[in-house]
């Protein structure tokens, strides 16, 4: 934590190619506002992929980007997600993510992509777990004519929010989320295009969501 917010002038054609390349289906779906019990318990082993040697490894560049997934728990056990801006649908909602830039350390990419996508300040979560596998996903087919990769590899990151209400979306230096909202982490896998189902959950199992 505690990094300058430096943002590489590609960045932003990067982020038009992501979104480009994560599209969902149509008609939006609010987040329930039914209040549930979440486990709190950080158990290991999604069984998704294989640990690397160090939990920092980064992978050899393939046909996989690399990646950070964010996981911002709240005092009620519910987690952060963003309705994708430019997008449509009740599968329009996911999880917090970035691409890792060049060298930089995992956990170095999940702060800064916390701050762009979020609005969220360093100060305001405490690091709770770093899990120690990649998880891979690939796009379907039909989204990867043409482009350089066909899915990301990615390091999850569990943080719990230590301020109260949301996270201030005016904050956000990037524009992937055009709302923010406190839901039950099973109602976002139900509400995650359905390429990032396995994902989700193997992070949900991952963490003792």
């Amino acid at each position: 934590m505690g990094m300058t917010d430096l943002r590489p002038a590609t960045k932003r054609a990067r982020h038009r190619r992501q979104r480009r390349s994560g599209g969902v289906a149509s008609g939006h779906t609010a987040p329930p506002s039914r209040a549930a019990a979440a486990s709190r318990s950080a158990t290991a082993g999604s069984g998704a992929v294989p640990a690397q040697a160090a939990p920092d490894a980064v992978p050899t560049p393939s046909k996989l980007r690399r990646n950070v997934g964010l996981v911002v728990r709240n005092a009620q056990g519910k987690v952060l997600a963003g309705l994708r801006a430019h997008a449509s649908g009740d599968k329009a909602w996911q999880l917090p993510q970035g691409g890792i830039e060049g060298r930089e350390r995992p956990a170095t990419a999940a702060y800064r992509e916390l701050r762009e996508e979020t609005g969220i300040d360093p100060r305001a979560v405490k690091l709770v777990r770093e899990h120690g596998a990649w998880i891979d996903y690939h796009l379907p087919a039909s989204m990867t004519v043409g482009r350089r990769f066909t899915g990301q590899t990615q390091k999850w990151f569990l943080f719990d929010y230590l301020e109260p209400g949301l996270p201030n979306l005016a904050k956000a230096t990037d524009h992937e989320f055009e709302q923010l909202a406190w839901v039950d982490f099973d109602w976002l896998i139900a509400h995650v295009i359905d390429f990032r189902k396995p994902v989700y959950k193997a992070v949900k199992k991952a963490f003792g969501l």
